[in-house]
């Protein structure tokens, strides 16, 4: 074979927490964040609270900054955990610590640093002049002062602004949206409140594009007309949504990839007309394989009437991979790394099977001579493995064995069920794979 495959991502970390046996949570509300308290004796993560504390006191260039772990935080509300098990999945908790400074930080358990600052002497209720509010530009100083002296390497390098409140990096010329730092300032005292910085790390990934602009166009275009019931699709380069790359770096931290993001708008009318209803979708197509990974669907975001070349289904369509939502328990997943619907199959990512989230850990997948070999607690899978990607001959669906998809191993559902200790199932009408419950020890006893 002439392609490199790609098994598994680099540092896959396991982020599972492990409790007491029975042990019983009732989440507190707390500013913006729900939080139980933390408990060493009985709570263990990825993420230790002396590495999280080191991850507070290198950004703030505070060394010598007491730190001491009063709690383990979710930004999810009360309201929503009237309705679910608590905590939110374990790469939405957070370490919340309080400083010898007064102030409270908030450390991400999870492989790449993400750091909040929290002043709640300075988050005091505003008037409802807006005639007493500081100006924008003064604000703006406030939030630059604090970010620029903590994240000198964002602001030294090419980086974008898109309000006062937020900068986001760029490699390049190339926008990497989850590694940015943003503020917020108070109207009137001008004093910082909150301030967050989030760092993926350096993408160790071409920045190049092998695949063209035109060619990413027209590959969204057909995976968001095969995707939904849209009959018409027009390029919406509206306001600030034009085509352009950036790094799409998974929130689980799988993987890093260049993508070109694509703004469409797709129409329900049939047949379509430019005068009919128009809604906003972002189609990220990686800029190295050509395929697409994501749909971003602005629900309710109708689009000015586009201009344009209206582009209808067609059969060509039928044989492209297509991005599938994933969701784990009653949580959806959102990752660079999606099942894919393959000639009317799904497929899963052979690095998912290595991962404690669908509880895979521990499973042995070893690449050689076209075929995987998967194996775990004494069951053992040989996946043989064909090239499948645009243009390619379709393989059919009698095919039993998986597919390489740009440089990337995917298998079957089957094989998924037969590795994972929880259910999983293919939701055909929401195009969905559905991972059992797998919810941590720590419970809310909320009614």
């Amino acid at each position: 074979m002439l392609y490199r495959v790609l098994v598994l991502a680099a540092g896959l970390w396991l982020v599972c927490p492990t409790t007491a046996a029975g042990q019983i949570f009732r989440p507190e509300r707390c500013g913006g964040h729900s939080k139980i308290p933390y408990d060493p004796a009985s709570m263990s993560f990825g993420l230790t609270p002396e590495q999280a504390a080191e991850r507070v006191r290198a950004w703030m260039q505070e060394p010598d900054l007491q730190l001491q772990v009063v709690g383990v935080a979710t930004d999810r509300t009360d309201d929503y955990l009237q309705l679910n098990p608590w905590p939110a999945w374990e790469w939405e908790l957070q370490y919340m610590l309080e400083g010898s400074d007064g102030k409270h930080y908030f450390v991400r358990i999870h492989p790449w640093v993400s750091v909040a600052y929290w002043d709640t002497s300075a988050d005091t209720p505003s008037g409802t002049d807006p005639g007493l509010y500081l100006s924008d530009a003064q604000r703006q100083a406030v939030a630059e002062a604090f970010a620029r002296a903590r994240t000198p390497n964002l602001w030294g390098a090419p980086h974008m602004q898109e309000h006062y409140g937020r900068v986001m990096a760029c490699y390049n010329g190339v926008r990497h949206p989850l590694r940015s730092t943003a503020a917020s300032v108070h109207p009137e005292t001008g004093a910082l409140i909150t301030c967050v910085m989030t760092d993926p790390g350096v993408p160790a990934i071409s920045l190049s594009p092998a695949v063209s602009e035109p060619t990413a166009r027209q590959m969204a275009i057909a995976s968001l007309l095969q995707a939904t019931d849209y009959t018409g699709v027009v390029t919406s380069d509206a306001g600030n949504r034009t085509q352009h790359l950036l790094v799409a770096s998974d929130p689980l931290a799988l993987v890093h990839r260049l993508a070109w993001s694509v703004p469409l708008a797709a129409t329900r009318d049939n047949p379509p007309t430019q005068d009919g209803i128009w809604y906003e979708h972002d189609v990220y197509v990686d800029a190295h394989t050509g395929e697409t990974f994501h749909i971003e669907s602005y629900v309710g975001a109708e689009s000015p009437t586009p201009k344009g070349r209206i582009h209808r289904r067609t059969g060509l369509a039928a044989s492209l991979p297509l991005p599938l939502a994933m969701t784990v328990g009653d949580r959806e997943v959102i990752t660079a790394m999606p099942p894919l619907l393959i000639h009317g199959k799904p497929y899963l990512w052979a690095g998912w099977l290595r991962n404690a989230l669908i509880r895979g850990d521990g499973t042995a997948v070893e690449y050689a001579a076209g075929q995987l070999t998967l194996a775990r607690g004494g069951i053992k899978r040989i996946v043989p493995l064909k090239a499948e990607g645009p243009g390619n001959t379709p393989t059919g669906r009698d095919w039993t064995g998986g597919y390489v998809v740009g440089n990337r191993c995917y298998v079957p559902l089957e094989t998924v069920r037969a590795l994972v200790t929880m259910s999983v199932v293919y939701d055909t009408r929401s195009r969905t794979v559905r991972f059992g419950s797998h919810v941590s020890a720590l419970r809310s006893s909320a009614r």
